[in-house]
């Protein structure tokens, strides 16, 4: 439904992009933009010329940390 009343269309891949067409909604009105995250990880491991080994396999670990509750804060 979100889809049907939606002006714009902003999906990450190509994937998206195809289901949106299969969807029969305007190419001019669908955009790529890419996953900031994934585009994120790649400039850092060039930036810092980050190796990855054969050996982990396909694993990837990631932390995250959050603010914490700050007294007097909504």
């Amino acid at each position: 439904m979100l889809t049907r009343i939606s002006n714009f269309h902003f999906t990450p891949t190509q994937v998206g992009y195809a289901a949106l067409t299969r969807k029969d909604m305007p190419t001019n009105k669908i955009f790529i933009t890419g996953n900031t995250v994934v585009d994120a990880q790649h400039w850092v491991i060039k930036k810092y010329a980050i190796h990855t080994q054969d050996s982990l396999g396909k694993n990837l670990l990631v932390t995250i940390c959050t603010e914490e509750k700050i007294e007097g804060a909504i």
